[in-house]
């Protein structure tokens, strides 16, 4: 009799044990809905992307490798077309100039001793003083001589070339965005440390090909991106032709992204002086 009681004992134990344990998990996990897709026409949308000048920015870099010798303007100044910009090493460059234009002017005289032997033999040839074949060498060496000199100014003028390079040039009216070379310091083809753009800005925004039905003309307000922060507001002025793949200002390379995206582009009307470039934003319809 005994012995059955603990067994009894035993199995309303356990059973309490299970009991337990099972309202405990009831109250933890948390019961499942199913997921329901947000109506796209109805959702919110923000579209991001970066501020830039209108157009796109312009980057100076130079056509080879020099060390910088002048720097004629800084972040903030007004450019016109053509205004000098930055000055490299020219030392090379300036000898070379120096070589040519040296062997431009001993051609010349080449050229000009030739001339005058040719003139000189014309009249003498005519009263048969002078030979057929003597009279045809001048003339011949006369021809060669005016093609080396033609030679030697188009060396100079490409050695002339390389030097003006070297005094880096706005190519548009504008304003400088960025200038981060310093004195001394190696200047490289491809470098993105000097910009020249616009006065004005926009954004250049990417659009999530599922929101592309949405954008419209009209205002949009702009955010910073981090920091929500108002930066100003613009009219959009027109959307590109074609998809492309993500923007790596804006998305992460690492991350294999298959959505495909639009180009906008949005005036941009800054509450704020001097508001940088490359920075990471998003709009917003203004309703």
């Amino acid at each position: 009799m005994t012995r059955y009681l603990k067994i009894a004992l035993i199995v309303l134990a356990i059973c309490a044990i299970l009991t337990y344990v099972g309202i405990t998990l009831a109250k933890v996990v948390p019961t499942t809905t199913p997921i329901v897709p947000p109506d796209l026409q109805t959702a919110p949308f923000k579209m991001y992307g970066v501020v830039e000048p209108a157009g796109r920015a312009v980057f100076i870099s130079p056509p080879l490798q020099k060390r910088v010798e002048a720097i004629l303007v800084h972040v903030g100044d007004p450019v016109k077309k053509g205004q000098p910009l930055m000055i490299l090493d020219q030392v090379e460059e300036k000898a070379r100039v120096a070589r040519s234009l040296a062997e431009v002017q001993a051609r010349k005289a080449e050229l000009a001793i030739s001339e005058d032997k040719w003139k000189r033999n014309k009249p003498l040839f005519a009263q048969q003083v002078v030979n057929e074949y003597d009279f045809m060498q001048s003339e011949l060496d006369m021809i060669s001589k005016r093609a080396q000199v033609e030679v030697a100014e188009k060396i100079l003028m490409e050695a002339q070339a390389v030097l003006d390079q070297l005094t880096l040039k706005s190519p548009i009216d504008g304003k400088i965005y960025r200038q981060d070379v310093r004195l001394g310091e190696a200047f490289r083809p491809g470098d993105r440390s000097f910009i020249v753009g616009k006065d004005q800005l926009w954004v250049n925004l990417r659009v999530d090909s599922f929101w592309i039905d949405r954008v419209e003309k009209g205002r949009y307000k702009i955010y910073h991106a981090d920091t929500k922060q108002y930066l100003g507001s613009g009219e959009l002025i027109r959307t590109g032709l074609f998809m492309g793949p993500p923007n790596f200002y804006i998305e992460d390379p690492t991350v294999m992204v298959e959505i495909k995206y639009q180009e906008a582009f949005i005036t941009l009307e800054p509450v704020m002086p001097n508001l940088p470039i490359e920075l990471v934003v998003y709009a917003e319809k203004d309703k």
